[in-house]
């Protein structure tokens, strides 16, 4: 599932490379996978999922809803058979996370 995961993030990653953007590929425990720049500046963050049901772990959430705060978005990718889509998180679960999240106090 390890190297599917990797496929889909270079897949993505890709895309966006055709588009004229700059990616960066960051893996640290909940931080979104991809960086994507254009002209030299920030555009958006991307997580990039390969799942039947994709979902956003907790650490990850609160990782975009900071990132939100600071106004970037972050955008949620699930990459299956080659094919990518947009998803959300649940906004009932978002919002309760975002009441914890201690990277907002």
């Amino acid at each position: 599932m390890e190297e599917y995961w990797k496929k889909a993030e270079s897949l993505v990653e890709e895309e966006y490379k055709k588009k004229g953007y700059v990616v960066l590929n960051q893996n640290r425990k909940g931080f979104p996978d991809l960086i994507v720049i254009k002209d030299g500046k920030i555009v958006f963050f991307v997580e990039v999922k390969a799942k039947q049901e994709p979902k956003i772990e907790i650490e990850e959430l609160q990782y975009h809803q900071y990132l939100n705060k600071l106004d970037f978005e972050v955008k949620c990718i699930n990459v299956l058979d080659g094919k990518m889509k947009q998803f959300y998180p649940d906004p009932e679960w978002a919002q309760a996370v975002k009441e914890t999240n201690p990277l907002l106090t």
